[in-house]
């Protein structure tokens, strides 16, 4: 899912059915083909997995009807930070078991390690695999497998911003190789690295 909110200029979006402009906010439901335009300006972007807390949250607040998209009903960047991001946040601060945070906290060391997975995890905090499995969808909302992708992604986008070239963002991300990462980075934002990376 892509919320995005024009930080100046003007925000105008088309997809397969529509096109608006002019737009302030915008919630953008999962696998739905669209452009923006946002050349008199800038905007913000975030992207959200529709299976996490946030993204289980934006669809019950603002997808009820199983919309594509959903225009200028988000009041604004602040609300929806301090709404969503700083809820799941404080929900993952407020941690009552120990052990999930230290599967966060572990991943967040070794999350380039290319065996990294529950299994391993499930290890690590004495857990069974399905017991985690478990835990860690109920306090993190998603999987342990998504989360530690989207670890790998955030790293990669890091040490991209640093003039680390594709390969190497794959390479240092724990991805078995560029293809891995280029596949992984497709399904999550649709669109491949190389036209929003640095290569």
């Amino acid at each position: 899912m892509e919320v995005a909110f024009p930080i100046s200029g003007y925000l105008n979006l088309k997809t397969d059915n529509c096109e608006y402009q002019n737009v302030q906010s915008v919630l953008i439901n999962s696998n739905v083909p669209h452009t923006f335009d946002c050349s008199n300006g800038e905007c913000q972007l975030y992207f959200v997995d529709p299976t996490s807390y946030i993204g289980n949250q934006l669809m019950t607040d603002y997808l009820r009807m199983n919309e594509d998209v959903v225009v200028n009903e988000l009041m604004s960047v602040d609300s929806f930070l301090d709404n969503y991001l700083s809820t799941f946040e404080n929900k993952l601060m407020a941690l009552k078991d120990d052990r999930i945070r230290v599967c966060l906290e572990w991943i967040d060391v070794n999350y380039s390690l290319e065996n990294i997975n529950i299994s391993k995890l499930s290890e690590v905090v004495f857990l069974s695999e399905s017991r985690l499995a478990h835990l860690f969808k109920e306090y993190v909302g998603c999987s342990v497998h998504q989360y530690i992708l989207w670890k790998k992604i955030e790293e990669a986008i890091k040490l991209s911003q640093k003039g680390a070239t594709l390969t190497e963002c794959a390479h240092f991300s724990g991805f078995v190789d560029s293809s891995h990462f280029n596949r992984t980075f497709k399904n999550m934002f649709g669109i491949y690295p190389y036209f929003v990376l640095k290569e």
